[in-house]
Order: C-alpha cells, then sequence, then structure tokens
C-alpha cells in the first residue's frame, strides 16, 4: 500500500496498490482510494478546496463536521492512542494524522507501505528540531519498530524527510518504478 500526506517528499509519488492519503495530499494532482481526515474542516481553511474535490472513500474520527462535503463518509472504528504495540484491529493516532493511515493500512492486511509525504522537515509545528517535532518523530520511530516486530516493511517513497536514516528507501530498478509479474521483471 502507499501512503501520502502533504509533505514535499509527495510531490511525484507513485502508486502502488492501495493508496492511503490524508487531508489535503492530493494537491500534488493525483486521486488517493481511501482519504483520511482527523480535524474538523475549520482547521484546513484555504486547504478545504484541494479537500472537497476528492472522489476518493473519506474515513474521519469524526463523522458530522464532514457530512455536507462527503455524504458517504465513515467513522474510522477502533481509535486509539498508540502507546507501546501495534494489537490487531486497531487504528492508532499520535499527534498528526499520517500514522492513523499506517496504522489502518496495518489493520487491512497490509504487509509492504511505501510512504510519502511524511516528513517533519518544514511543517510550521510538526518539525525536526522542534520540541512538538522531535516528540512526535519518536513517536513515529518507536511505531516503526513495531511495524518491524509484526512483518510489516515500511519504505520511504522519496528522500528528504526525518526518516531518511530511518527508514529505506523502497528499492526501483535504474530509477523507474517496476512491478513483479508473476517470475519476470517487467520495467
Amino acid at each position: 500500500m502507499t501512503i501520502v500526506a502533504s509533505g514535499q517528499s509527495a510531490e511525484h509519488w507513485i502508486r502502488r496498490g492501495t493508496v492511503i492519503g490524508v487531508n489535503d495530499c492530493e494537491k500534488w494532482g493525483k486521486p488517493v482510494d481511501i482519504l483520511i481526515l482527523v480535524n474538523a474542516p475549520g482547521k484546513f481553511k484555504e486547504r478545504l478546496n484541494i479537500i472537497k474535490k476528492s472522489k476518493a472513500k473519506v474515513l474521519t474520527n469524526s463523522v458530522s463536521p464532514w457530512k455536507p462535503y462527503f455524504p458517504n463518509c465513515e467513522k474510522i472504528e477502533r481509535l486509539i492512542s498508540f502507546n507501546k504495540l501495534i494489537l490487531k484491529n486497531f487504528v492508532y493516532h499520535s499527534q498528526t494524522s499520517p500514522i492513523i493511515a499506517i496504522s489502518y493500512a496495518i489493520k487491512q492486511g497490509a504487509k509492504e507501505i511505501i510512504l510519502y509525504g511524511i516528513d517533519f522537515v518544514s511543517h510550521r509545528i510538526w518539525r525536526a528540531g522542534t520540541k512538538a517535532g522531535d516528540r512526535e518523530i519518536n513517536v513515529y520511530k518507536r511505531f516503526f519498530k513495531e511495524c518491524e516486530r509484526i512483518d510489516v516493511n515500511v519504505w520511504r517513497g522519496a528522500d528528504g524527510t526525518a526518516f531518511d536514516s530511518v527508514l529505506p528507501l523502497y528499492p526501483s530498478v535504474t530509477g523507474k518504478d517496476y512491478e513483479l509479474t508473476f517470475d519476470r521483471l517487467v520495467i
């Protein structure tokens, strides 16, 4: 599965399997299959117009504020705060939305997850070097370790994130996207 957030490393994201996006990730010009919205519409202001154009299946922690925009939006069930362990059938949250998308993918059975736009580089609050940013980055690092324990591979889709030295870059052949088809490599 592919997870797409709003950070700069998502600018040229590549679809690999089902794509789960968060917030205004479709600003990069490509649709996602599932869009996760955690904050109320009023929190997005100028980004709301991008979100409203999405044709994705919408999941949210609080359905009622989003019903006027997405009448068929669904509530994320069994949403709990991430502490130390990833347990089956739960979706986890922290201070930022992407961890919800990652844990939702795991709940859906994903064993390979490629991340784009989860940068923690330029956000005004959640960036490396700030108290809040460093604390949230550490939560993600613990979450990634827990993914390892449950045999879920998490990859960076691009460079330019706070996780460049933590997560491996998704492998490619000669810089092109590829897929495995039966027993041969198709480039």
